[in-house]
């Protein structure tokens, strides 16, 4: 028989399901033999190493949207720190994979997941700016009214206060 029974064999990226040994020319058999291996990818490995985790850091990095204000250099940290896990992650692709003259569609998915960290710290950095504009003209605001407070239920009040803490006099 051409076409001996194998039973499916496990190796690290594919199974070979199946293969077959034929002459290459049955009326010239000096040409050699012609040998036919089939392999089906292992998918769930995909998943579990590539797919898995950077959707887990594209989770991550979209939560510091809503971090307060105050957290600003965390949320910076943490998208930082997901652009370079997911230049690791690429890098290892790239290495496990063969090289072909065209981008393969996993290519594409790590890239947008190395876009969307920096989507996020540009807008982050944009929102900073932003509220750090507000509170300056919020200062300067305040400063042309001539030190004048308000307080609620009253009208503004005026207050000069001379020295420091420790000594001087005050009035309101």
């Amino acid at each position: 028989s051409n076409d001996p029974q194998l039973d499916p064999v496990n190796l690290p990226l594919f199974y070979i399901t199946g293969w077959n040994l034929t002459q290459r020319n049955s009326d010239c058999p000096q040409e050699g033999i012609r040998m036919v291996v089939v392999l089906r990818r292992k998918f769930w490995r995909e998943v579990i190493t590539t797919y898995l985790p950077t959707i887990l850091l594209m989770v991550a990095t979209f939560i510091t949207t809503f971090f307060k204000p105050e957290f600003f250099e965390a949320a910076l940290g943490v998208n930082l720190t997901t652009m370079l896990m997911m230049t690791t992650i690429f890098m290892t692709s790239l290495s496990e994979l063969t090289d072909t003259a065209y981008p393969k569609w996993i290519d594409f998915w790590l890239i947008f997941c190395q876009i969307i960290p920096l989507a996020e710290v540009v807008l982050l950095t944009l929102k900073e700016a932003y509220r750090e504009e507000e509170d300056r003209l919020d200062k300067e605001k305040a400063g042309e009214e001539g030190g004048i407070e308000s307080r609620p239920g009253q009208a503004p009040v005026h207050v000069i206060q001379v020295g420091g803490t420790t000594g001087g006099w005050q009035t309101e």
